[in-house]
Parts: C-alpha cells; sequence; structure tokens
C-alpha cells in the first residue's frame, strides 16, 4: 500500500447503527465488515461523525432528504461522495412492494451528488448504468466463522429443502409450489425456513428456526438442500448479489436458483422451468453423495472468491485508485 493512504479517513453513512449482530445485513456486510477489514490494513473508517474529516464518504444505501443534503455539502468542500447500491431502486418498474416512490425520486437525485457509485452485482451496474457515469463492482464477502463448520451429506429419509432470509421473501418460494407438494408426496421432504419470523406457508409441513446471524453457520447445518426460486419477470430480483446463495454454500450446503445473473457459473444448480426444479432436486434428494460433491464444490467456490480477505482487498485497491486519482 503506498505511504500515501496509509492513514486516508473514510467515513461511512448508514441508517441504522445497531450493534453487529443487529444490524440489517447489507450493513453488516457492507460497512461493518469493510471498516473492520480497513482498519486492520492502515485506513482508518468508522461511522461518520461531522465533526471529523474524511477523504472520502461512503453513503451505504443512504439518500433520504438528508443524506442528499450531506452529500451536496461533502462535495462542495471536495470530499470524495460514494454511493453504495446492494439495490435496484431505480426501475421505475422494479416491485413497490419493496420499492417506493420516494425512494425511486430520491435516489435518482443522490446520484446527481455522487462521485462513484458502488453495486453488488454486475447486474445491478448494468441497471443504474443508464443513471451514472462511474460504477464499481465489489461483491459482498463471507466472514471466516462460516468456513469453521462444514456440512456431511448422509444418506437419511427425511430431507429438508432450507430457505434463509426475511420471512417477508420466503413467498418467493411459491413460484415452485407445484414441484415442493410434488417432492413431498414422492419423498417426503419438508421446508426449512431460517428466518426472522414464521412465515407461515402451510401448502406442505416445515419447520422454522428463528435467524440469528451469530449462530447462523450451525444453523445452516441443519438443512440439506439450498432453495432460491426468484420471479425473475421482477426487475428488483435480477439486481440480487451473490450472498443469499453464498452462506449455505459456504458451509457445504448445494444450492438450487433461479438463473439470478449474479448466480450464474458460479456452481449453483440453475433452474428455469417447473421440470428442471423437479428433476434437479429429485437427483440430490435421491443421492447423498451428490449432495455432498455439489456441496464440497460450491463450498470451495465461495471459499475461494468470496472470503473476507478477498472482498477486503477489493476495497483497498478501490480506495487507493479513488484517493490517488482525485
Amino acid at each position: 500500500m503506498s505511504e500515501t493512504h496509509k492513514n486516508c479517513k473514510i467515513g461511512f453513512v448508514i441508517n441504522n447503527s445497531q450493534s453487529y449482530w443487529q444490524v440489517m445485513a447489507s450493513t453488516r456486510l457492507r460497512c461493518y465488515d469493510v471498516m473492520r477489514f480497513l482498519n486492520n490494513n492502515h485506513f482508518i473508517a468508522e461511522l461518520y461523525n461531522k465533526e471529523h474529516k474524511y477523504e472520502l464518504v461512503i453513503f451505504q444505501k443512504c439518500f433520504k432528504n438528508e443524506h442528499i443534503k450531506l452529500a451536496k455539502s461533502l462535495k462542495r468542500k471536495g470530499i470524495i461522495v460514494i454511493l453504495d447500491m446492494n439495490v435496484n431502486y431505480i426501475d421505475k418498474d422494479s416491485n413497490s412492494e419493496f420499492v417506493t416512490k420516494e425512494q425511486n425520486e430520491n435516489i435518482r437525485i443522490m446520484l446527481g451528488f455522487a462521485d462513484h457509485l458502488l453495486v453488488s452485482s454486475p447486474m445491478l451496474a448494468q441497471i443504474y448504468s443508464k443513471f451514472h457515469s462511474s460504477i464499481y463492482i465489489i461483491e459482498e464477502g463471507i466472514s471466516s466463522n462460516f468456513f469453521t463448520v462444514k456440512k456431511h451429506h448422509v444418506k437419511k429419509d427425511l430431507i429438508y429443502l432450507l430457505f434463509c432470509g426475511y420471512s417477508v421473501k420466503a413467498k418467493e418460494i411459491l413460484n415452485i409450489r407445484d414441484v415442493l407438494v410434488q417432492l413431498h408426496k414422492d419423498f417426503g421432504i419438508k421446508i426449512l425456513y431460517i428466518t426472522d419470523k414464521d412465515p407461515e406457508i402451510k401448502f406442505i409441513p416445515y419447520r422454522f428456526l428463528k435467524y440469528d446471524q451469530k449462530n447462523l453457520p450451525s444453523l445452516l447445518l441443519q438443512g440439506d438442500i439450498k432453495i432460491a426460486p426468484r420471479d425473475l419477470k421482477n426487475p428488483y430480483n435480477l439486481g440480487h448479489s451473490f450472498i443469499k446463495v453464498a452462506y449455505p454454500m459456504a458451509v457445504g450446503i448445494p444450492a438450487i436458483a433461479s438463473p439470478v445473473p449474479s448466480y450464474i457459473n458460479r456452481n449453483v444448480i440453475l433452474c428455469d422451468s417447473g421440470k428442471e426444479w423437479f428433476d434437479s432436486l429429485s437427483m440430490l434428494i435421491n443421492n447423498s453423495k451428490l449432495r455432498e460433491f455439489y456441496g464440497e464444490k460450491g463450498r470451495d467456490f465461495v471459499k475461494s472468491n468470496f472470503s473476507a480477505s478477498k472482498i477486503g482487498n477489493d476495497y483497498i485497491r478501490l480506495l487507493n485508485y479513488l484517493t490517488n486519482n482525485k
């Protein structure tokens, strides 16, 4: 690292400063984890403090009116302003359940004051490229505790298909409802939901575990196959980052998913029709050795490409580049 930027000071603007284990997933991944890595590598990174001076300020999914006002002020002082996004808020056709009209309007204004845009997937870069000319992609890292445990797949009678995430998003599995009903009839499978609250989706038997980020690696081991169906006609779903499937893959659980762009060519079994879903799931349900093979393959891929150090060094390279070319 160049001597010039050993003490480069970076401020992070976030919406909620809860503790590490309670904060929103995107804030933990794209702020707290990043700050920890930067502070261990000769940067000074902290939550934004108006009394402190910074060379660069990152707005982590923050584009409310007060954020727009702050970004405008910082830019006037010559401070580099980065807007960091892991969601498609810009597309007017995006799902209104998750993107409000105000958010859509505000982000367009905020982009006008951002020197650079940082996104979590190539598809988001493509979507936002219509609205900003300086876009960088850094995906989300997997903390080392996920690699301290490993799923060992054995032949057994009851297989749990795993959904992990926010309960409000669990209804995405209804996209393959008929497939899951048939698999339950044929093989007796159940669904394991690891969510913030019981989603109460009851078309086949299920088990619910309360989401707990601190103990998530161990919770994930109770599932056998990760499923991630998505309605890809909804533009909101196209921008999803790899992290949703990376967590279970990191502990050795094979992932089967809709062809979300960030999943392609990444050791995820992709399914684009009900038949593909049924055939792929049947194959893994019936063969513990295949589950072990795909689980190990996925784990190795995640460890090699999405470790905290790999992603942290991506940030260091970007920050050095931006501050050196200010």
